[in-house]
Formats: structure tokens, C-alpha cells, sequence
């Protein structure tokens, strides 16, 4: 069981700004407006900081587990001992166990594999008084809140066994509009700013967690890191993401082992051979009225 402290703060996730639209008529209105604040989280895994990632400031446990499951640091749930996010939601520490003959992978992170240390005192207090860490040498790429580290998806996905399906399982048409009308109506800050990813963890049709982040590889991290504290099996899982399909997102379900991948946009011509290849089902232009199967319709009924 991972023991997980959550001492962050989902207070102050957007804050209001003036603006003015301009009309074609010349008209001006001076409006509010609510944007979102973007967070830098910090992850200091086994004391050495791994990655930074930007993101908005909610279910960060929940992202910290999901990114190290679909970047192939951990293999399951059971790796990791504890996960730590200090109050101001810019530092996480993870401690992994130990395996016997096992090594922490490098991080892709820029600086040769070498992930950066992490300061004195960092396993018992995850931050400083204003939440953040004093930097020293080394350089630790930050991870845009529109990518991901596909490069180390690229290089481990090979070694990683195929994963199918379970046998015999089956995905009804009617779970997919389910995900469709739940999409329209439980996205809040999408309603409030226009400008958020969405992703939903269902199993057989029914939601079991739905989630926002500015950016979407972020929201199925945390839908696939709320599975692992769970205990959901995510082979017998579907999410549904607002973004667009490509490579990198669908490498992420292949190492998850989630069979069913929907998403509200389309895929890339490369996911969708990728998918195809490593049996998992990939629906796009999902509404509640219809959607486009582009691969798995011999599990579709």
C-alpha cells in the first residue's frame, strides 16, 4: 500500500483578470475573466530531483504516480512506499522500494542521466518556508505542460511485453456515449476558462474519477496514478481525453495497459498503428450522439 500525504492547497486554481474584447463593429466591453495559474512541481524521487512538471495545482499525488508508471519508473502501485506533496504544491518526494538488484532509471532530464540531488532535510520536510528549493548545479529539464518525455516512452517501449486486452473482453457502444454525456457535464474549469484538458477513468461504463489539468498528458497521468492508489485494474479501464490523440499519448495507455483509449478530438495516422499493434481500441470525435472507431472494433458490441 503507497502511503500518500497530500498537504497541498486547490485554492487559488484560477484567478480573475480584466480584459476588454474588441468587436468588428468597434465595440470594446471590459470584462473579468478567469484564467488558470500554472504550477511548477518539482518530484524528488528517492532523493534526487527527476523532473519538473508544470501543471495545475490538484490530484498532484495522483499525477506523480501516473507520470512515473507511463515513463516506465515504476512497474506497478507496489513500487512505490510514499508520496509526499508539501502544502505549497511545488515539491513532491517519492520514495521507491527497494528491489533487490533493481537501479532507479535515469531521468531524461538534459543533465547526461545524472538526476540533481536534492538539498539536506529533503526526506523530512518537502519544502522550505516558501515552498521552494535552493538550486545547485546540475540542470533538470522542465516538462511543458503540452509534452511529455517521450523520448524515454521511446527508448523503453520496446523492452516492455505487448499488452492486449484481457481475453474475451468485451466494449459496448454504450459505455462510450456514457464517457461522451459525463464529458459535457463534469469539466468546471474548462466552463470557467476555456483553456483545460479533461480526462476521465471509467471501467465497464461507469466514471470512477474524472479529472483537469492545463495540459492533457497531465490529466491521463492522473487518471492512470488515481487507478494505481486505488487499486483499479487498469486493464479492465477506459479513459476518455479532451486532446488530440498521437504518438505520445497512446504510448502512455500501451504502458498503463488501459485497452480503451477515447478521446473528444482525433488520432494521429502513427497512434493509431501503434494501437492496432498492441490490440488496444482507439475511438476519436466522441459525442454523445456518435463516435469514430479507428482501430479494436473486433472488441466493440
Amino acid at each position: 500500500m503507497t502511503e500518500v500525504a497530500d498537504e497541498s492547497s486547490r485554492d487559488g486554481l484560477t484567478g480573475e483578470t480584466p480584459v476588454r474584447t474588441i468587436r468588428r463593429d468597434g465595440k470594446v466591453e471590459k470584462t473579468g475573466q478567469e484564467l488558470l495559474h500554472e504550477q511548477v512541481l518539482q518530484v524528488f524521487v528517492n532523493g534526487k530531483l527527476t523532473m519538473r512538471l508544470v501543471c495545475t495545482r490538484e490530484y498532484l499525488p495522483e499525477l506523480v504516480m501516473g507520470r512515473l508508471l507511463t515513463e516506465k519508473m515504476i512497474l506497478c502501485a507496489e513500487d512505490v512506499r510514499s508520496v509526499t506533496v508539501c502544502r505549497f504544491g511545488r515539491n513532491a518526494l517519492v520514495t521507491l522500494r527497494e528491489r533487490e538488484g533493481d537501479a532507479l532509471p535515469a531521468s531524461d532530464s538534459g543533465d547526461g542521466g545524472q538526476a540533481q540531488k536534492s538539498p539536506e532535510g529533503a526526506s523530512e520536510e518537502p519544502g522550505n518556508k516558501d515552498g521552494r528549493r535552493p538550486e545547485s548545479g546540475a540542470a533538470v529539464e522542465t516538462v511543458a505542460s503540452c509534452c511529455t518525455g517521450s523520448r524515454i516512452l521511446d527508448r523503453s517501449l520496446a523492452a516492455a511485453p505487448e499488452l492486449r486486452p484481457s481475453a474475451g473482453r468485451e466494449i459496448r457502444k454504450e459505455w462510450v456515449f456514457r464517457l461522451a454525456d459525463a464529458f459535457a457535464k463534469e469539466q468546471p474549469l474548462y466552463a470557467a476558462t476555456r483553456s483545460i484538458h479533461s480526462c476521465i477513468l471509467s471501467r465497464c461504463g461507469r466514471v470512477l474519477f474524472s479529472c483537469e489539468d492545463i495540459g492533457r498528458h497531465n490529466a491521463l497521468d492522473k487518471a492512470i496514478g488515481y487507478a494505481l492508489l486505488h487499486e483499479i485494474p487498469l486493464s479492465e479501464c477506459e479513459v476518455y481525453t479532451s486532446g488530440r490523440i498521437p504518438l505520445d499519448m497512446t504510448k502512455k495507455v500501451i504502458r498503463a495497459g488501459i485497452p480503451v483509449l477515447v478521446s473528444k478530438a482525433a488520432p494521429t495516422v502513427e497512434a493509431v498503428e501503434l494501437a492496432r499493434s498492441f490490440g488496444i481500441m482507439v475511438i476519436g470525435q466522441a459525442r454523445p450522439d456518435s463516435f469514430r472507431l479507428y482501430c479494436g472494433e473486433s472488441s466493440l458490441v
